[in-house]
């Protein structure tokens, strides 16, 4: 899994560009809590590659603390497409970390990962008070890895260690 990588500083306005504004019928959003429901099952599902039921109640406790900056993809009012980006405070630097990105199989080929991204990547920013945005992708995600590539990451040579589940 290679680490991707890109620099976005917050621009001082209040409010993300018109990108989260509806466009064929979906709308995107940052979200101050998520219910349970079937989309967002599927879309957990897809993420973690088995089934899963997502933990709602763990979500809204991370929303609610102000470290997570949960992003959804609203068709007529059921997820499409869902982001998280974590906010990584350091002494040495500050990392908005994206996570759980997925659009459901049958609303891909038709940009909504990418404006889901754009628009996670520039309300984050502010909402954050800017950083460099970090990401992971395994290798066979081709089309993943092509959109973060034309949303400007770029592969970052490093090791990414893990320990635990």
């Amino acid at each position: 899994m290679e680490t991707m990588n890109t620099d976005i500083a917050a621009h001082g306005a209040s409010k993300p560009s018109d990108m989260g504004k509806v466009t064929d019928g979906i709308s995107i959003e940052r979200v101050s809590s998520v219910e349970p429901s079937e989309n967002l099952t599927k879309l957990f599902t897809q993420v973690a590659g088995y089934d899963t039921v997502p933990d709602t109640g763990r979500i809204n406790a991370l929303i609610s603390s102000g470290s997570l900056a949960f992003y959804l993809a609203l068709d007529k009012s059921e997820p499409a497409g869902m982001v998280s980006v974590i906010a990584c405070r350091t002494a040495a630097s500050d990392k908005l970390w994206i996570e759980d990105v997925c659009v459901l199989d049958e609303c891909r080929g038709k940009g909504l990962g990418k404006r889901l991204m754009e628009y996670a990547m520039e309300d984050s920013a502010k909402y954050f008070g800017g950083g460099t945005f970090w990401l992971t992708s395994r290798p066979s995600r081709e089309a993943a890895r092509a959109m973060y590539k034309a949303l400007g990451f770029y592969e970052y040579k490093t090791g990414v260690f893990r320990k635990g589940k």
